[in-house]
Formats: structure tokens, C-alpha cells, sequence
């Protein structure tokens, strides 16, 4: 198997800002515009499920901690963030930064937008994660391909069908935490990830 560091390209920062990490069993996203009202502020924290936790490890090399904490940073300033501080204790992370000019691959993307009313918009759906799958590097693909996703895989399937294949395949544990595991936007919106897996469009 070819060994990765979880979270060393920026991209894959980007799906662990919008995506739980892909492995939080609850992650919390704080989406703010600055005082000017031209630059997106985004505060992240996350805890990878004991489960995944060991799987992402047996796909890194031995001794190696899940958050390179000092990559994730160099790569996002070099991804034109500015603020970045990062910060990791085991399978626990917390990130914050800034997008100035709200001009990065969030917005370019898609997933993110600004009214003109200053309010920001999340659109979350299929063809954007499927499109971001299909330009993303081999390595990033390597670690979303564990979750054998329907999202990036052209499947219809629901999240009822999904969750019970994750334990077929990686056991009871993986099973529930992929089940429990949710995203909270700004205190207020939640998201399941099995949900977002499977394609189910999310936008407000």
C-alpha cells in the first residue's frame, strides 16, 4: 500500500474544513466574514474516530503522527490563506485561517459563495465533490477512496445502504462512527457525513 501523511495537501485541508475531516465523529465549522466584510474567516475543530483513526495509520509510515500539523500549515499559506494556525494533540485538530478576497478554492469551487448582502452561502452537492474528486492527486484520492464513498464513485446509494456496507467491510466500530459523525455549521446547521457521502445535496 502506498503510505501517505493524512492532511499534507492543502486540498485535502480544504475537504477536512467542509467535510468533518471525513472521520470526526462530530466536527464544528465557524464560517465569519472579517470586519471589512471581503475576507472569509474559518474556524475548525475536529476528533478522528478511533476506528479510522487506525486505519489511516496503517496506511502511514510507522511512528508517523495523523496531523502534520506543520504541513497542513505551509501548504494552506502556500494555497494563498494567510493566518493559519494549526494545532493537533493525537487524533484531535483545531485550524483557523483566512481567506482573503474570499478568491480560494472555496468560492472558486463553488461550495461557498457571497451575496451581496455580505451573507455567506454553503452549496454543498454531488457533482461538486465528485468534481473535486476527479481533479484531486493521487494521494488525496488514496484516503478518500477508504470510504468507498458513492460520491466519488458514479453509485446511487442512500445512507441506510451505505453505513451497513462500511461495517460489512471495516467492522461494527467504523460502522458507528460513520453513522454518528456530523458536522456542525456555526453552532446552528448540522450535516451527517453519511449523508454528504452519499451524495444528498445540502445548501443554505
Amino acid at each position: 500500500m502506498k503510505h501517505f501523511s493524512f492532511l499534507s495537501f492543502p486540498a485535502v485541508a480544504l475537504v477536512m474544513i467542509f467535510c468533518g475531516a471525513l472521520l470526526s465523529c462530530q466536527a464544528d465549522i465557524t464560517l465569519s466574514l472579517s470586519d471589512s466584510g471581503d475576507s472569509l474567516l474559518v474556524d475548525f475543530s475536529g476528533q478522528c474516530g478511533p476506528a479510522f483513526t487506525e486505519m489511516i495509520l496503517a496506511a502511514s509510515e510507522p511512528g508517523q503522527e495523523i496531523f502534520d500539523t506543520n504541513e497542513i500549515s505551509r501548504q494552506l499559506k502556500a494555497s494563498a490563506f494567510s493566518d493559519v494556525k494549526v494545532n493537533a494533540k493525537g487524533s484531535k485538530i483545531s485550524l483557523s485561517l483566512k481567506d482573503q478576497g474570499c478568491k480560494s478554492y472555496l468560492f472558486t469551487s463553488g461550495l461557498l459563495s457571497l451575496s451581496e448582502d455580505k451573507k455567506i452561502h454553503v452549496n454543498i452537492n454531488q457533482q461538486k465533490l465528485k468534481a473535486f474528486y476527479d481533479s484531486a492527486d493521487e494521494e488525496i484520492r488514496l484516503l478518500l477512496d477508504l470510504f468507498l464513498a458513492p460520491v466519488f464513485n458514479d453509485e446511487s446509494m442512500t445512507a441506510e445502504e451505505y453505513v451497513p456496507m462500511i461495517g460489512t467491510i471495516y467492522g461494527q466500530e467504523a460502522e458507528k462512527e460513520i453513522a454518528e459523525s456530523h458536522i456542525i455549521f456555526n453552532g446552528k446547521k448540522t450535516l451527517k457525513l453519511a449523508d454528504l457521502l452519499c451524495g444528498q445535496e445540502s445548501k443554505w
